[in-house]
């Protein structure tokens, strides 16, 4: 018998973008990544010097 919120269970998973986008989040989100991967760049210089 077919139960409403099987396709969710079975199929493909609402994408964590897509959530995020309808809150509004995913731009800064998208910046913190990027801050975090320019602090982890400085730091991999500074130990490569």
């Amino acid at each position: 018998m077919y139960m409403y919120g099987d396709e969710q269970r079975k199929g493909r998973p609402q994408m964590a973008e897509e959530i995020l986008n309808r809150e509004g989040i995913v731009k800064d989100f998208r910046e913190f990544i990027d801050s975090i991967q320019a602090l982890i760049q400085e730091r991999t210089s500074e130990l490569n010097s």
